[in-house]
């Protein structure tokens, strides 16, 4: 936690920093934001999430010197870690509540090969069979090449040593040797040769793709006429309960869900449910924003009732949602408006898709080195860039949970 007074840390923000939220509305502080923060689907742990949001608010001051100060973190509660963060340039306080489901994650993370295939197996059937593969390639096709990509390097380390082991044992043949001496060092070929493509498959992280796949597969048959199934959304159920007491009676000027990567499926559940119960006044602050959009590998599946309603209600309330995703990312889905394409709702402008231009945000050699590192461009979204954008709307992410501008006040206007 800051000193008071060090980096232009005000009294009454230090006040806020070391007390349990609600705050008083009573302090100067100019701005005050409740961020709550679903991150991706990642067995280790939010801590990380942590440790990264210093080192990259330790990045932007040296960059660009605008210091955020970070507080420790509270563990106190069940299912969210929580800290806060004061830009004390602009006077902006942020309650940072980290949204915990990792251990939801271990639970269906697949600890064998033989249980990763057979997720593997079961979501490409499910995609093939009910033609969203099809509705996924007309809307990226990178993120159909990265949803294939395991099982192209799958079948061909099983095909390359097949065909190592065939050709050893033909020109063996061709050298006079006899058949089953030719054919016998072939198989032995062939074993090896698959042993080494089975050793170098396990170092491509291509398994990370299909557990996502196989998770957006299991939300989308989550539904409350079959309660004995549910898995996410009781976890969604029960943050509710955790978070309302709090947003209840908050003074914040803004209630900012961030969902982040496969994380913005789950915020899309969250929403509503929060929506429902919050009161009138704390429900009219509430706001989306999610970064490196997956929702459409559970919306589009025939069986996802429950995430299309999610959508529909979104809408009809008219929260303000801002998607941020890049076209260079293969993870996800950008320029979607999933509320009109799933839910069938008129367009609105409380809903915004938008790049965050990437190319702007780094020098041109930076940003070539940055464009093939896809999973570098997945995480971007959450990391300091190196420059700042010529534009009032550039993406900022530590200015969207911690700067002077609202998430409508920031993106309500037409991108210039």
């Amino acid at each position: 936690m800051p000193n008071c007074g060090e980096g232009g840390t005000s009294q009454d923000a230090c006040q806020w920093l070391g007390t349990a939220w609600p705050f008083d509305r009573e302090l100067s502080m100019a701005f005050l934001r409740h961020v709550i923060f679903i991150g991706g689907y990642d067995p280790k742990g939010g801590k990380r999430v942590y440790v990264e949001q210093k080192k990259q608010a330790s990045l932007y001051a040296e960059r660009f010197g605008k210091k955020i100060n970070i507080s420790d973190v509270d563990k106190s509660q069940n299912l969210r870690l929580t800290w806060s963060l004061h830009n004390p340039q602009d006077d902006v306080t942020t309650q940072f509540d980290l949204l915990q489901w990792d251990d939801l994650v271990r639970q269906r993370w697949a600890r064998t090969d033989a249980q990763v295939v057979r997720e593997a197996l079961a979501s490409l059937w499910e995609f093939v069979s009910t033609g969203q593969i099809v509705q996924m390639w007309r809307l990226s096709r990178p993120l159909v090449y990265a949803a294939l990509l395991p099982y192209t390097l799958a079948l061909l380390a099983m095909a390359l040593p097949m065909l190592a082991g065939g050709l050893s044992a033909l020109v063996l043949r061709m050298l006079g040797a006899q058949s089953t001496l030719a054919w016998a060092i072939g198989a032995v070929v062939a074993s090896l040769s698959a042993a080494l493509a089975y050793r170098e498959l396990r170092k491509v992280p291509v398994t990370w793709f299909l557990r996502v796949v196989a998770f957006a597969r299991h939300y989308a048959h989550e539904t409350d006429q079959q309660p004995q199934e549910l898995f996410y959304r009781e976890r969604i159920r029960a943050w509710t309960q955790e978070l309302v007491s709090n947003l209840a009676t908050s003074h914040a000027d803004e209630i900012l869900i961030v969902g982040y990567s496969a994380g913005s499926i789950i915020a899309t559940g969250l929403l509503p449910e929060l929506s429902r119960t919050l009161p009138s006044e704390q429900r009219s602050k509430l706001a989306l924003l999610t970064l490196g959009n997956c929702i459409p590998v559970t919306a589009a599946s025939p069986a996802a009732h429950a995430t299309r309603q999610d959508l529909k209600d979104i809408a009809a309330q008219n929260h303000f949602w801002v998607d941020i995703t890049s076209p260079t990312d293969w993870g996800s889905i950008h320029g979607i408006d999933d509320a009109s394409r799933y839910a069938q709702m008129p367009a609105s402008p409380f809903r915004k898709q938008i790049s965050p231009r990437l190319h702007t945000l780094f020098t041109p050699t930076s940003y070539e080195a940055l464009r093939k590192d896809k999973y570098r461009v997945h995480q971007q979204y959450l990391l300091c860039t190196e420059l700042l954008g010529d534009d009032p709307q550039a993406y900022d992410y530590l200015m969207l949970i911690c700067g002077s501008l609202s998430l409508q006040q920031r993106y309500a206007s037409p991108a210039p």
